[in-house]
């Protein structure tokens, strides 16, 4: 489906985005979500498919309420009857998505007013890419403060390297291919659920880019101390243990990005630095 690009009309592009909510997420930062892929884009989706990841308080139902007013049957609400993680609550929204391309949104993030424009021009000039993320911005929980950019790498050669060690994507700014993804079996049942899948993917030689640009503003402020945790860890460990089963990862692989973490998790910050480098110069 081409982009019209007219001024007389809505620039409706066929694309759905796919986002979970659960009890514990914030109903203000929902609606600034909804309303970057929406009110927002330079171009809007034809669909917004929003999975709540079981029974949600009445303040976030009645922000997806005032949604399902004002977008009618563009935007799609599936309910969990228990909370069940993101992976389970991607993999049922999956289903429900009308279009081939879908686009990932997390439900407290901010996506820039071109992004899918960008990645749906360039998903349709490369049908060979299952897979398009892009750069984010991290700031601080009232998007007042920028902490940071999480950048990843930009062709399939340095993408693959750069997997072996660290997630390749940033996974809310990604657009997929919905037969790709269903192909391998969706997400696997783990957390963090995304790069046990990039690592699957690549296994059965999917294609991945990046685009350079920055198109999304992640809130990492609570994040960031939440993933610093023990609990955290174990579920890293469980993720690259997986990644090792399937064979993406050897064994020097795997032990090595098992003491990245480990460091990253426990030591101090200057040996955090250190092994960082190690790993990134093999």
């Amino acid at each position: 489906m081409p982009l019209d690009m007219s001024d007389d009309v809505e620039k409706i592009i066929d694309i759905s985005v796919l986002m979970s909510v659960y009890a514990g997420s914030n109903p203000d930062y929902l609606d600034e979500a909804i309303d970057s892929v929406w009110t927002k884009q330079t171009c809007k989706p034809s669909q917004i498919c929003i999975v709540s990841d079981g029974p949600l308080p009445v303040c976030l139902e009645l922000i997806l309420d005032k949604w399902s007013n004002l977008l009618g049957n563009r935007l799609t609400r599936v309910k969990l009857g228990t909370h069940s993680g993101l992976a389970a609550a991607l993999n049922e929204g999956l289903a429900f998505c009308r279009s081939s391309l879908i686009a990932r949104m997390d439900a407290d993030d901010v996506s820039w007013p071109e992004r899918f424009e960008k990645q749906y021009s360039f998903m349709l000039q490369h049908p060979e890419v299952d897979v398009l993320g892009t750069q984010v911005e991290e700031k601080d929980d009232e998007l007042k403060t920028t902490l940071g950019y999480r950048s990843v790498p930009l062709t399939q050669k340095d993408i693959v390297k750069f997997a072996k060690y660290r997630s390749p994507f940033n996974h809310p700014s990604v657009m997929y291919r919905k037969k790709s993804i269903e192909q391998v079996g969706k997400y696997p049942p783990l957390y963090p659920e995304d790069y046990p899948l990039w690592g699957l993917m690549l296994t059965r030689c999917a294609v991945f880019a990046n685009l350079q640009e920055v198109l999304l503003t992640m809130r990492a402020g609570s994040a960031y101390k939440f993933r610093r945790g023990l609990s955290f860890l174990a579920s890293e460990i469980k993720a690259i243990y997986f990644l090792y089963r399937i064979g993406f990862l050897n064994s020097k692989q795997f032990v090595m990005s098992l003491l990245l973490r480990l460091c990253y998790r426990l030591l101090p910050p200057k040996m955090k630095i250190q092994l960082k480098f190690m790993v990134l110069k093999m």
